[in-house]
């Protein structure tokens, strides 16, 4: 009895050339690679979870959480530091979702543009709209809308995504594109991530205590990389993997000066410079290039 193989739509259309090429008669082999939608889905679903490499007890307890919490429709806030992983693990609580995950950054928007980009807009509603846009909420049907810097919403967007946030019996959200009365209902998910602390900021009435409550159903925080070394060289490998480096640039001793200034944003550029610039290790970019790079210590 042939095993069926769940892998992503990628590998699958190779696996199917190399086999067609190999053996054009066999199809059974061919017929065995399962691209089903729940497939598919299971296969993003643990390149998600597999892409937040750490072995730190409190980040494993937070990729736990998110596992769990992508099992149930219900508002996560994700905290910590920037460049820690909050994306990641929106990524995969995002994993069981059918539809799209649609990150849309909260800072520096208008409250006109903020809907806009929240809920969409039709031709006209304003200038510049020369057509009409879905909004992040209806782009991610059935998916996820993940808010990143949500504490830098001024107050009247706060309430404007207050309002937006109220689910209807059936879990639905109701959107009106801005221009028009119109009102469609959606299933979605939300998201959100900050690198404040959202409670201080309600105590002090800089944000909004019931939208706190509102997108706080679950709560998951990241823990900064300068208290997580063992996971350094871990993550170094796998961005050398993914940014297709040589592994050795990730060997070598890092100073301890560096840990206080890096994140996981930070541990790529320098990666990436240090390729760029013909350095053999991220060790000798260090210790050579810390002139024109004070941020690493």
């Amino acid at each position: 009895m042939a095993v069926v193989q769940t892998i992503t739509p990628e590998e699958g259309r190779v696996r199917a050339a190399q086999m067609f090429v190999q053996n054009p008669n066999n199809i059974h082999d061919l017929l065995s690679i399962d691209t089903s939608p729940q497939a598919l889905i299971n296969s993003r679903h643990r390149a998600a979870v597999a892409a937040l490499v750490t072995e730190h007890q409190a980040m494993q307890r937070a990729k736990q959480n998110a596992v769990l919490a992508s099992h149930r429709n219900i508002s996560v806030l994700i905290t910590g530091p920037t460049g820690t992983g909050k994306d990641l693990l929106a990524r995969i609580i995002h994993g069981q979702a059918p539809g799209e995950f649609v990150p849309m950054n909260c800072a520096g928007f208008t409250d006109e543009l903020f809907m806009s980009a929240l809920c969409g807009h039709v031709s006209g509603a304003f200038t510049g709209a020369v057509r009409d846009t879905p909004g992040a909420i209806r782009a991610a049907k059935d998916g996820t809308v993940f808010l990143d810097e949500v504490a830098e919403l001024p107050l009247s967007q706060q309430a404007k995504l207050l309002r937006i946030l109220q689910p209807n019996t059936d879990g639905t959200y109701t959107v009106s594109p801005v221009g028009t009365p119109k009102t469609e209902t959606v299933k979605t998910r939300f998201v959100f991530a900050t690198n404040r602390n959202l409670f201080s900021l309600a105590q002090r009435g800089e944000f909004r205590l019931d939208l706190y409550a509102r997108i706080s159903t679950i709560k998951i925080e990241t823990v900064p990389l300068t208290e997580r070394s063992n996971d350094v060289p871990l993550i170094a490998k796998a961005l050398c993997h993914r940014h297709s480096l040589p592994v050795r640039l990730a060997e070598g001793n890092i100073p301890q000066s560096t840990y206080r200034a890096l994140n996981v944003r930070g541990l790529e550029n320098a990666l990436l410079a240090a390729h760029t610039l013909g350095y053999d290790s991220l060790e000798s970019f260090l210790a050579e290039e810390q002139h024109a790079y004070p941020e690493y210590g």
